[in-house]
């Protein structure tokens, strides 16, 4: 008989208990499907702006910070220029060219110039304006 007892009591406990059960099953689930809806039209709007959804790495935060910094300084172009006449080298009595009249200048390009060689690379134009790739 004591046995009998047990189970109904059990089953009087699920039967007051079931509907606090459900309503808070009733409720996560709920909140589950908001959360899904909130964060996949979320990330469709960060997707379709051209962003990244699941957020830049450190790497690539790093790689962006130094080519912003590369298109903002003038980066020398290393194209050599005579920076000064050297005078003609006679073959007896001419003065040796300096070190300074041998080295090579350097022309520097600020980042306006590097931003209209790479649109005008990116357009497949040539310096004279002719638009057909040669290859």
């Amino acid at each position: 008989m004591a046995e009998f007892f047990k189970t109904l009591l059990k089953g009087v406990i699920y039967v007051v208990l079931l509907p606090f059960i459900l309503l808070v099953w009733v409720l996560s689930a709920i909140y589950c499907v908001f959360i899904f809806l909130y964060s996949a039209i979320k990330n469709m709007i960060i997707f379709f702006a051209g962003g990244n959804p699941m957020g830049d790495l450190p790497e690539d935060v790093k790689a962006k910070k130094i080519l912003t910094e590369r298109l903002i300084q003038p980066q020398p172009s290393f194209i050599p220029t005579a920076a000064a006449p050297t005078p003609a080298v006679s073959v007896e009595g001419s003065p040796a060219p300096t070190a300074e009249s041998l080295r090579p200048t350097f022309v520097t390009e600020t980042s306006d110039e590097v931003l209209n060689r790479q649109e005008e690379q990116d357009q497949g134009g040539d310096d004279d304006g002719n638009f057909t790739q040669t290859y």
